[in-house]
């Protein structure tokens, strides 16, 4: 496993899914959500909650999105 916490691009479904990303290694294409799920974040230092998706793209990552949706690849599943 890596720690990223990188930003990407990301494109998404009408429900808001991730279907693709992009980062310095290029485009990913998700081919399915593995898990999706919510954190809150440090609410106690005013941090947003966060949608994580774990996405098969040729590899298991972990992607966040906030609310201003800003999107990172948080984690690499070795």
């Amino acid at each position: 496993m890596r720690r990223l916490h990188e930003t990407i691009e990301v494109r998404s479904n009408t429900r808001g899914e991730p279907i693709a990303f992009t980062t310095r290694g290029g485009v990913h294409r998700v081919e399915h959500v593995v898990d999706h799920w919510f954190e809150s974040g440090r609410w106690w230092d005013g941090e947003p909650r966060k949608a994580f998706w774990r996405v098969d793209a040729g590899g298991l990552f972990d992607l966040s999105c906030d609310e201003q949706r800003q999107w990172r690849l948080e984690l690499a599943w070795d």
